[in-house]
C-alpha cells in the first residue's frame, strides 16, 4: 500500500549547527547492541512516511525514534528525561532550522545506555535538545521521543524491509548470498550520511544527472532543490504551499509531477515530487553538495540494503507490478493533537483545492469523517480516505464553537 499523505510533503527540516571537535562515539561500540549475534531483527511501524522503532533508554524510558539515515546524529528532542535522571550534560551547541530563523539550545550527553528491545545493552553518545520545538506526533499521530541518525546506523549493514515492516542491523563482515541478486548502486558518503547519483527528467525535456541525499527520515517522493528564479524549469502545472516543518515553522516550496525518475535499472512516471530554492535553505556543507532528496515513498517500493561498509546501496524491487503511486486529493494538510494523539485539525488547506472549495480553513477541528467520530481514525486512516479520485467525503468540523458540515469532491489537483 502505497500513497502520500499530504500534497506538501513532511520533511525533517534540521541541522546541527555548531562544529564539533571531537567524534560522537559512546564508551562502548554501537556495534556491541549486535552481542554474540550476526544480526537482529528490528520491528518498526510505518506511520506517515516514517519508519519508527521501540528503543529502551537508559534500562527503564521506552521510546520511540525516527530511522533517519538523512540525520547525521541520534537525537532525543525532549531534555526532560535527563533533567529527571539527572545526567550530566557534556557540551552545549546550537541547533539551527533551514530557514535560519530561529536556533535553541542543544546538548551532548555521553554513555547514556541504550537498546533496540531484541537487542543487547550498548552506551551511545546523544544530542538532547532543550525543548521539543519539532513536535513531530502532531506529523505522525504517534508520540515521537528521537532521531536515530547515520552516525549510529554506519556501524551496521542496514537491511530495510518495508514489506514485512522489520530493519535488520547486520554486523559489518556478514555475507549473505541473496543480496549478490540484487541490484547495486555505489553510495557517496558525506557527513556519514548516504548519497546516490541517479536521473530526473522534470518536465520532459530529458534526464539530467543529480547527486541525491537518500533520507528514511523524510515522508515525501522527491525534492529537487531549484535556483530562487528557476521556476519556468519546473513542471507546467505547480502548487504552492507547505513543504514540511523546520525549527522556524513551516517551510514553504512548491509540488508538481515531474515526468521521470530513474534509480537503477527502475522508472518511475508522474511522480508528485517536491522543489524548493536553495536560497531559502540553511546552506550548510552537506547542503551544498546534494540537488535533492530521495525520501519513503519512492524507498518504500524497494527491499534496501544500504551496505556502509562497501558503501553500496543493494535493491530489489518489492513487486513485479507496474506501481500507481497514490496521493492526497483534498488539499488538506491535517495535524493531531490531544493526549491521545487522536483529535486532529486542519493545520493548512491548498487554495483551489477541493477542501477550499468546500469551505474549510486552517484552524478548523475535524470531528467526523462519514458517519464516525475521529477517534476511530488514525493520520494514515484519514488520508487514505483522501487518495480516490472522484470520490466524496463527508466531513464535520467545528469552528468557534459552530458545527459545519460539508463534503468534499476529491480530485487530481495536478491535472488542471
Amino acid at each position: 500500500m502505497f500513497y502520500f499523505n499530504t500534497h506538501f510533503f513532511l520533511y525533517i527540516f534540521i541541522f546541527i549547527w555548531s562544529f564539533l571537535p571531537y567524534k560522537m562515539s559512546g564508551q562502548t561500540k554501537t556495534s556491541d547492541i549486535l552481542g554474540d549475534n550476526k544480526n537482529i531483527a528490528v520491528p518498526f511501524q510505518y506511520v506517515q512516511g516514517f519508519i519508527i522503532v521501540d528503543v529502551l533508554v537508559n534500562y527503564i524510558f521506552p521510546m520511540k525514534f525516527i530511522v533517519d539515515t538523512g540525520a547525521e546524529h541520534t537525537i532525543i528532542l525532549d531534555r526532560t528525561f535527563v533533567d529527571i535522571l539527572q545526567i550530566p550534560l557534556d557540551k552545549e551547541i546550537k541547533v539551527v532550522g533551514s530557514d535560519v530563523s530561529r536556533e535553541i539550545l542543544a546538548w551532548v550527553v555521553r554513555g547514556i545506555p541504550f537498546q533496540f528491545m531484541e537487542g543487547m545493552k550498548t552506551h551511545h553518545d546523544f544530542i538532547v535538545l532543550d525543548e521539543d520545538v519539532m513536535d513531530l506526533g502532531s506529523i505522525t499521530g504517534v508520540k515521537i521521543d528521537g532521531i536515530l541518525g547515520s552516525e549510529f546506523l554506519k556501524n551496521f549493514i542496514v537491511e530495510i524491509n518495508f514489506k514485512k515492516s522489520v530493519m535488520f542491523l547486520h554486523a559489518q563482515n556478514e555475507k549473505n548470498h541473496k543480496w549478490d541478486k540484487y541490484q547495486s548502486l555505489p553510495l557517496v558518503t558525506h557527513s556519514n550520511k548516504p548519497y546516490l547519483k541517479t536521473f530526473v527528467d522534470v518536465k520532459g525535456s530529458g534526464l539530467k544527472e543529480l547527486l541525491l541525499l537518500i533520507d528514511t527520515g523524510a515522508s515525501l517522493s522527491l525534492l529537487v532543490h531549484t535556483e530562487s528564479d528557476s521556476l519556468h524549469l519546473l513542471p507546467e502545472h505547480i502548487l504552492k504551499g507547505v513543504l514540511g516543518r523546520g525549527l522556524g515553522g513551516d517551510v514553504l516550496g512548491y509540488s508538481g509531477k515531474i515526468s521521470e525518475f530513474t534509480i537503477g535499472q527502475d522508472t518511475f512516471e508522474q511522480v508528485v515530487s517536491s522543489f524548493q530554492a536553495l536560497d531559502s535553505m540553511y546552506l550548510a556543507e552537506e547542503t551544498i553538495i546534494r540537488d535533492g532528496i530521495i525520501g519513503n515513498y519512492i524507498l518504500d517500493h524497494f527491499h534496501l540494503v544500504f551496505h556502509f561498509p562497501e558503501n553500496r546501496l543493494l535493491f530489489k524491487k518489492n513487486s513485479k507490478k507496474k506501481i500507481s503511486f497514490r496521493y492526497d486529493k483534498s488539499g488538506l494538510i491535517i495535524y493531531a493533537f490531544g493526549p491521545r494523539l487522536n483529535q486532529y485539525y486542519i493545520h493548512h488547506v491548498i487554495d483551489g483545492s477541493p477542501a477550499h472549495e468546500a469551505g474549510l480553513i486552517s484552524g478548523d477541528i475535524i470531528r467526523k469523517i462519514g458517519f464516525w467520530p475521529v477517534r476511530y481514525y488514525t493520520l494514515d486512516r484519514i488520508h487514505q480516505k483522501m487518495t480516490k479520485e472522484n470520490k466524496e467525503v463527508k466531513i464535520e468540523v467545528q469552528r468557534n464553537n459552530k458545527k459545519i458540515v460539508t463534503k468534499i469532491k476529491l480530485r487530481d489537483l495536478y491535472n488542471f
